[in-house]
């Protein structure tokens, strides 16, 4: 069977920052708001939410959606899929929309810093580390297996930081907005 085309109506954003005391659902209000002025719709156009985050804990979305009142019983997913929780979120969304589920489906993606514990720290399986690889670990062990395999050079791979810091300069709502040239990147 095929899909139907899917299309984003609206994007808001609240400005990404440092750790501050303004609680999660006013910056997550602030975007959800924003989408739907962009895309000319009510909350209550929204059929369902998928709502992602990997900090905050269990159902902050129904704590923080509440404040838009009531929304008729549209279903709400929680989403946690670690640095990829928004991306997930936003793939459910589509593919609700793509397979006829929903006409409309809102994504939200919202954190603020805490402490996590990750699952992995007590499956109870030991590791030849002895301790659980923090997230940033693996994924730098990843990129040193990719260099090896691809034979890409440490600049090479610091060049997606250059691009990164780049597109991150010109966005008004990046932490940080500062470009980095490939020399800075490599010190």
């Amino acid at each position: 069977s095929s899909l139907r085309p899917v299309y984003v109506a609206g994007v808001g954003l609240h400005p990404f920052g440092p750790a501050s005391d303004i609680p999660y659902p006013a910056l997550g209000l602030t975007a959800v708001r924003a989408a739907l002025t962009d895309a000319g719709i009510a909350w209550t156009d929204c059929e369902s939410t998928y709502f992602a985050t990997a900090r905050l804990g269990m159902a902050a979305g129904r704590a923080m959606l509440r404040y838009l009142g009531d929304n008729g019983g549209a279903p709400l997913v929680h989403v946690e899929n670690a640095s990829a929780s928004g991306s997930s979120a936003f793939r459910l969304a589509c593919l609700e929309v793509a397979g006829g589920v929903s006409d409309v489906a809102l994504a939200v993606g919202v954190d603020k810093p805490n402490p996590t514990r990750y699952a992995f720290a007590s499956d109870g399986v030991a590791t030849p580390l002895g301790a659980p690889l923090p997230p940033i670990g693996h994924f730098a062990l990843l990129t040193e297996q990719y260099r090896r395999e691809h034979g890409c050079t440490i600049a090479e791979i610091a060049q997606v930081a250059v691009k990164n810091a780049a597109n991150g300069a010109r966005n008004p709502f990046a932490h940080r907005r500062v470009a980095r040239s490939i020399d800075e990147i490599l010190g």
